[in-house]
């Protein structure tokens, strides 16, 4: 809790950096009360701050475009694993892919509109689709394990997206890169809109959206089936119940006015 405390007065970055380690925490089950109450307040800190989405993506997309710039294969490995010695010529991050993916990893432990947009950000990355890794490499553990796409995809996956896009016994982790990139582009383009698991709010691409605007379509019918939204769903029973009021309130008022013409003739 004094790290919290500390990260609190903190400059916004260095209590991103503070605190991720804690609300990495997320992903350990077996947390007792006390540290599951330290990962909460660490996760509310980060999501009440404002950039956190857009600071860890630029730790990330800075590592990258520093690398791809190398020409030199040596120096890219150094600049990858943030190596000194031999090296002193090379710009100094001060953190390596190992780090840049930790913070990345943070992320999906934020469900928010940044942290989707950041993750979202990567889906377009090309390293690994030739079977090379960043740095020219090919990787012994295979290529979508450190395939920067892949990860962000199975980030997208734990987030806690309410009905995320999904596909049936994929023969590889790209297809689910390209059900998220699908997916990611429909929320751009104003075509669906999305809520975190246990929230009624509706985001679009920059964050919440009013309500009257929403329409979230179903999953991808290409590749889940036809699904009907909840949000159509209800708009078409409101529909008939407005028709069907319509209608009652028609026939009674045909019904008084009947009424008063018999009562009329009787008086006379």
């Amino acid at each position: 809790m004094a790290q919290i405390d500390a990260a609190a007065h903190a400059v916004p970055a260095a209590r991103f950096e503070l605190l991720k380690g804690l609300v990495g925490m997320g992903g350990n089950v077996k947390m007792d009360d006390d540290e599951s109450a330290v990962w909460r307040r660490a996760q509310a800190e980060i999501l009440s701050t404002p950039g956190h989405g857009q600071y860890y993506q630029e730790k990330m997309a800075t590592l990258m475009a520093t690398i791809r710039a190398q020409p030199d294969p040596e120096k890219k490995m150094a600049l990858y694993a943030n190596q000194e010695e031999g090296f002193e010529d090379l710009p100094r991050l001060g953190y390596d892919i190992r780090d840049a993916i930790w913070s990345l990893q943070t992320l999906k432990y934020l469900p928010s509109a940044e942290s989707v947009a950041a993750l979202a950000h990567f889906l377009d990355d090309p390293e690994g689709r030739d079977g090379k890794t960043i740095v020219g490499t090919t990787s012994e553990n295979g290529i979508e394990s450190v395939s920067i796409s892949c990860q962000v995809a199975t980030m997208l996956d734990q987030i806690g997206i309410e009905n995320p896009p999904k596909i049936y016994s994929p023969k590889t982790r790209w297809e689910s890169v390209d059900a998220w990139k699908d997916w990611w582009n429909e929320v751009k383009a104003g075509k669906r809109t999305y809520r975190f698991k246990g929230s009624p709010i509706e985001y679009g691409p920059d964050g919440p959206v009013a309500a009257q605007t929403v329409t979230r379509p179903g999953h991808d019918s290409a590749k889940t089936g036809p699904l009907q939204s909840s949000s159509q769903e209800v708009i078409r029973t409101s529909d008939f119940a407005k028709t069907l009021w319509i209608i009652i309130g028609s026939a009674l008022l045909l019904l008084i006015a009947g009424w008063k013409i018999f009562s009329s003739r009787r008086s006379i």
